[in-house]
């Protein structure tokens, strides 16, 4: 298995004190966090609803959980080393076990 390494600062930027080099250092935001957050939603959202509507698409809703048999969870990587959360459910007093799976990629939906 191939070792990976996350780039700390985001792509294109090798370290923090790279990124410390190229911030402005008198920047204060105009928004308190949750403004800030506020805001990032209210433009996820008219872009998602405005862009459905052009394109002609409908929102559909993901599920959580999969049944591992149900071959919808999608792995993220092909060396394996990003594997789906998985764990059993013993309902009905185990009469209808299910190995479930937490989705981790909505690509197929």
């Amino acid at each position: 298995m191939s070792e990976k390494v996350a780039a700390p600062a985001g792509p294109g930027i090798g370290t923090y004190e790279e990124l410390a080099k190229i911030l402005p250092t008198e920047y204060h935001s105009l928004l308190t966090p949750r403004e800030t957050m506020e805001a990032v939603f209210a433009v996820k959202h008219h872009i998602e609803e405005n862009l459905a509507r052009e394109l002609r698409l409908m929102m559909v809703q993901v599920p959580l959980i999969v049944d591992v048999t149900s071959g919808v969870n999608d792995y993220l990587d092909r060396d394996g080393s990003r594997t789906p959360i998985q764990f059993h459910i013993s309902n009905d007093h185990d009469q209808n076990p299910i190995d479930a799976q937490i989705v981790q990629a909505a690509t197929k939906w």
